[in-house]
């Protein structure tokens, strides 16, 4: 009779164990991405205070159209569709699908790299958003490598042309 009661209080402490870890994982998880703070954007030691950043707990989220602005590169269009010249060549950005392609191809830069664990892109407001290491791959791909840091102490994301 011992034995069953031993057994028992064996069993309910295990399920409790398991509901306690299996709350702690899923709230950790749920709230991995949520938005910290918004930051402010530095591009080559300038800081660009009316460039808004997004600083979440894992990963930054940046404006592509206003990046591309602050690294000096010839940007024209509108709301809808942005050209810039990176190495000599045309690059077209589609705001509103969120495509970024090299002038009279189809290949859309925009497109989470290898292995990475958090894609964001967004299109809103007239521009696109990435998050930091999309934006990286974006541009490498096109011709342009940079380099970017995220401080969150200060709430900015550095960006520099390497």
């Amino acid at each position: 009779m011992f034995g069953l009661q031993k057994k028992t209080l064996y069993f309910i402490m295990f399920i409790i164990l398991v509901v306690v870890v299996v709350g702690i994982v899923l709230t950790s998880h749920l709230h991995k991405n949520e938005l910290c703070e918004r930051g402010v954007l530095v591009v080559n030691g300038i800081r660009t205070t009316q460039v808004e950043t997004k600083l979440y707990k894992t990963y930054a989220v940046v404006p592509l159209v206003e990046v591309l602005k602050a690294l000096d590169l010839p940007v024209e269009g509108d709301a809808e569709k942005v050209t810039v010249s990176i190495s000599n060549k045309t690059f077209v950005l589609n705001v509103t699908e969120a495509r970024f392609s090299e002038e009279g191809k189809t290949s859309n830069l925009l497109q989470p790299p290898p292995g990475i664990r958090t894609y964001y892109c967004c299109a809103e407001n007239g521009d696109v958003f990435l998050d930091t290491v999309t934006l990286k791959n974006a541009l490498f791909l096109a011709g342009l490598n940079i380099y970017f840091s995220v401080d969150r102490e200060k709430g900015e994301v550095v960006i520099y042309t390497i």
